[in-house]
């Protein structure tokens, strides 16, 4: 049995499409269509996840509350777990009857690490030394730092681990991959 995590899947959501980055680059432009986005983000998760491994989706899983969420959702290998997104309608999901369990966050002690949709406050980093999670879509979290000089420069967070589909180029992240992506 093998862990997953992924985020911001955005399932029939046709106006991911048109999002654009700071750049006004399209954060998905793979896609001509929603159903080409959603039958590929199927065909990548079903790729790599077996009907016994646990699959943590952390938020902003479907915009909509339809039959055809609850089809995709069926058809999503593994035993799905929910870590909820702030676009998330709990109710409807759960009672699709495809997630075993819901949570606001998830804490791995063995793992040192926590999972969310949001990443957590530095503060909140007490429990755990890494934050997996989404809803920053193509971004990382960074930090201002000064030189010796005083010159800013921004500097990616290592403890953090962005696994929304724009980062993970619509596949989930095994636990494995993603401890060898923290550093000690």
């Amino acid at each position: 049995m093998t862990i997953w995590f992924a985020a911001d899947h955005h399932f029939q959501h046709a106006k991911i499409l048109t999002f654009t980055d700071e750049n006004g680059k399209r954060l998905r432009p793979e896609f001509e269509n929603i159903q080409d986005h959603d039958n590929h983000i199927i065909a990548q998760h079903n790729s790599r996840v077996k009907d016994d491994d646990i699959v943590y989706f952390l938020g902003d899983v479907t915009w909509k509350t339809n039959e055809v969420a609850r089809e995709i959702l069926a058809a999503l290998r593994g035993r799905k777990r929910l870590v909820v997104g702030n676009h998330d309608d709990v109710d409807f999901l759960m009672s699709t009857g495809a997630f075993e369990r819901t949570y606001l966050w998830k804490y791995f002690p063995e793992h040192n690490l926590i999972a969310s949709h949001v990443p957590l406050a530095e503060r909140d980093l007490k429990r755990a030394k890494f934050n997996v999670h989404g809803h920053l879509h193509e971004k990382a979290v960074t930090h201002v730092s000064h030189n010796e000089n005083s010159i800013a420069d921004t500097i990616t967070d290592l403890r953090y681990l962005n696994v929304s589909m724009e980062r993970t180029k619509y596949k989930p992240y095994s636990l494995e991959q993603i401890q060898t992506m923290f550093i000690e």
